[in-house]
């Protein structure tokens, strides 16, 4: 019996067949690059157990792909109302004590229930049920708006919106992790779009020891010139998306990924306490969830009055005279 948390450390191993249990909190890297090759030598097989827990994990995209996966491949989703294993009372009483959502989950293996603490779980299942998680096209005659959450370690998330007749159009994401600012800039500008206004948190003011300028200086030179973010309580901007996720419309194959990271993003659930933290949980969906706040928050001027929709391209407007003749 062995963890998952490190994928590396299972490498090496041959195997007849394995039982991978709570698939889907499973690194998706330990069965594509570990298990599944360790299993062909032997022909081995594997099972694939747990509960679901949205979408955009291992165990979502396998059992959602079977049928694409060949004859060798079969599925099977048992609710309780089709084991009849567990009584009926107590089911009733399950229902009295756990929340609608965590009910759905456990019980009724549903793949939209909102995770436990999740801030804009709700919202996203709304956006798809409304059909606003389609195909959007880019609009070649509007500019896009790019929000960053610049890193290094942690990912560097690109958001790229369009504001068109009251919607909040979200048509791209881009994300580098260990990738030097010119040459995310670089991929910026290998895209089609023309831009207006980019957006970054307030840190990119701060100065970096190797080359003593802000990364906003930096950037200023590769032609980027940014707009920084104004300083707003996290739970004051964390509202704000969530009353602007209502008018939204995202790419679903582009912006795939970024849509579970706000899906997922949440606060941490301390189980002893039962009470959720006062900040969000660390984890890989923060800096997705940051780099979309940053661009609520700058279009809302900070004033967290939510109206920015119907003023947003006279902030690109306004931005347009300050950028040089060769910005991006």
């Amino acid at each position: 019996m062995l963890g998952s948390e490190n994928a590396d450390s299972l490498r090496g191993m041959y195997l007849d067949h394995v039982v991978m249990d709570e698939c889907a909190q499973i690194n998706p890297v330990a069965w594509s690059e570990v298990i599944r090759p360790a299993l062909s030598d032997r022909l081995g097989g594997c099972d694939f157990i747990g509960t679901p827990k949205g979408s955009g994990n291992l165990f979502h995209d396998l059992y959602h792909n079977v049928p694409n996966l060949g004859d060798d491949w079969t599925r099977s989703l048992l609710r309780y109302s089709d084991t009849n294993v567990i009584d009926p009372a107590e089911i009733e009483a399950l229902k009295r004590e756990m929340g609608e959502d965590e009910f759905e989950q456990e019980y009724n293996c549903s793949w939209n229930a909102a995770l436990k603490g999740s801030y804009y779980a709700k919202e996203m299942v709304k956006a798809d049920e409304d059909g606003r998680i389609v195909d959007v096209p880019w609009d070649s005659n509007h500019e896009v708006i790019t929000s960053w959450d610049i890193g290094w370690s942690d990912n560097n998330v690109i958001w790229f919106f369009q504001l068109i007749a009251g919607q909040v159009r979200v048509i791209d994401l881009l994300v580098c992790n260990n990738t030097p600012l010119p040459d995310i800039i670089k991929k910026v500008r290998d895209k089609p779009y023309l831009y207006g206004t980019h957006i970054a948190p307030h840190d990119a003011r701060v100065h970096e020891y190797g080359t003593g300028q802000t990364r906003v200086e930096s950037a200023a030179k590769l032609g980027v010139n940014f707009r920084i973010c104004p300083m707003v309580p996290v739970m004051d901007g964390i509202k704000a998306v969530q009353s602007t996720l209502k008018r939204c419309v995202f790419d679903r194959v582009k912006c795939k990924v970024g849509i579970e990271a706000l899906r997922q993003y949440r606060s941490e659930y301390d189980e002893l306490k039962r009470v959720y933290s006062r900040k969000p949980l660390h984890s890989w969906e923060s800096d997705y969830a940051d780099a979309f706040r940053m661009f609520v928050v700058y279009m809302d001027g900070g004033q967290r009055s939510l109206n920015f929709a119907g003023v947003g391209l006279d902030y690109a407007e306004r931005d347009r005279g300050m950028r040089s003749p060769n910005a991006v």
